[in-house]
């Protein structure tokens, strides 16, 4: 009988053992799957801090941009309204029409209808010798009854000073 329960005995110490080995087992494995885990992690981390720092570029990059962006919108508006200081523009100088010979309609020519205004209603001498415009027309579409404005750009700034204070000169005296 001590025989029989020593031998009970020894076989469940037997089946501890090898189900504490199979827990052993488990156990080894479990800590390399949490070490595969932590590298893993460790892997995402480091490609988050990565992410992180592109992304801080990225806005660095968006706010030079829009500096960059910035000066040169205001660069360009600059540049329009330089461009433009050479400009005057003219209203009510009618759209004249002429008949020819042939009896075809055919619009007088807006540089001669200025250089006309500019002798007649500023009283400037051969303003077409005096004046040098680079570019004449008028602005919109035609409408009848209507004069649409004529812009004009003159070769030199202090040809369209001279022009601009003629007619402040001239629209401040009394009429008759």
């Amino acid at each position: 009988m001590k025989l029989n329960k020593l031998d009970s005995i020894e076989t469940t110490l037997s089946n501890l053992y090898s189900k504490m080995a199979i827990v052993e087992g488990d156990i080894s494995k479990l800590k390399a799957d949490a070490r595969g885990t932590d590298t893993k992690l460790q892997q995402m981390d480091e490609g988050l801090r990565w992410l992180d720092k592109e992304v801080d570029d990225i806005k660095l990059k968006m706010k030079f941009l829009e500096a960059a962006k910035e000066d040169l919108h205001t660069k360009q508006l600059y540049a329009e309204a330089y461009s433009r200081r050479e400009n005057l523009k003219f209203f009510g100088l009618a759209e004249k029409e002429r008949k020819g010979d042939s009896e075809v309609s055919e619009a007088i020519n807006t540089r001669d209808l200025l250089f006309e205004f500019q002798k007649n209603g500023l009283g400037f001498e051969e303003p077409e010798k005096k004046f040098e415009l680079q570019r004449v027309h008028r602005l919109g579409k035609p409408a009848s009854g209507k004069a649409r404005p004529i812009i004009a750009r003159f070769l030199r700034y202090q040809d369209r000073e001279m022009v601009l204070r003629a007619y402040f000169v001239s629209s401040s005296k009394p009429r008759d």
